[in-house]
């Protein structure tokens, strides 16, 4: 599954997310495809929706929410992934047409 990001939006959801809400709002919206930021350190702590540094000992055991996946240790079950932008754009209108774009016609 792919997913996108929007222009000053910080959600990063798939592109089903994105008809709503252009048509809802009756507007156009650009969005970026996404992709996930292996490698990085950093992860996505869902229980307190913010990002946490995998080494610095906040997330894991030293935590009080720390559920790992296994039940006794390993990643915990709330962190999420982290997205980049890839550099593909696509514009969704409110009659839920996806057309992509290129830098030059944002």
């Amino acid at each position: 599954m792919k997913y996108y990001s929007g222009y000053g939006y910080d959600e990063v959801y798939p592109l089903s997310w994105w008809y709503e809400i252009a048509y809802n709002n009756q507007e156009e919206i650009i969005l970026e495809e996404q992709k996930r930021d292996i490698g990085s350190g950093v992860m996505w702590c869902k229980l307190y929706d913010d990002f946490v540094d995998s080494g610095d000992g906040v997330c894991g055991k030293d935590c009080l929410d720390y559920r790992p996946c296994n039940g006794k240790s390993g990643r915990c079950r709330e962190l999420g992934n982290t997205f980049i932008g890839t550099d593909r754009f696509v514009k969704i209108t409110p009659y839920g047409a996806v057309i992509r774009v290129t830098n030059d016609n944002r």
